[in-house]
């Protein structure tokens, strides 16, 4: 039997989480992008994904697509590549953006039509990551 701790951080190590922002500027401000970097992805209209570093205690940028769409179409790639199945489970979590959200939890059962899958409401500490109309994509294994 194993102890809450174990079983926590059992779950650490097979999570998989991901960031999709809606905002550069907030990007900006919070230092994960320059301010040139930031002016210039905003006026391109391009889409990061970022995602925790392997050791899991810091963002790192994933990918950069040209929509919301094509983003989530990574996340699901990532997902194929690491057995991400019907013993997972996959939350969407939103900042506000509650159709966007579903609309993401759409395109990922197309492709995992057998695994769990949730759309929350993020809280305002997650927010402070990826900002205000952002998306998160988490896969942990169940």
């Amino acid at each position: 039997l194993l102890t809450i701790q174990e079983q926590v951080m059992a779950c650490i190590d097979t999570s998989v989480s991901f960031v999709i922002p809606a905002d550069f500027d907030f990007l900006k401000r919070s230092g994960r992008l320059t301010p040139l970097a930031a002016k210039i992805g905003g006026m391109i209209r391009i889409v990061p994904v970022l995602t925790q570093t392997t050791d899991k205690t810091r963002i790192t940028p994933f990918t950069v697509k040209r929509s919301c769409k094509k983003a989530i179409s990574a996340i699901i790639e990532h997902f194929k590549n690491i057995g991400v199945g019907e013993n997972h489970l996959i939350s969407i979590g939103h900042a506000g953006v509650f159709e966007q959200a579903l609309e993401a939890q759409k395109q990922i059962l197309e492709h995992f039509p057998q695994t769990e899958t949730e759309v929350l409401q993020l809280s305002p500490s997650l927010i402070t990551h990826g900002g205000p109309s952002c998306i998160t994509i988490h896969a942990i294994h169940k």
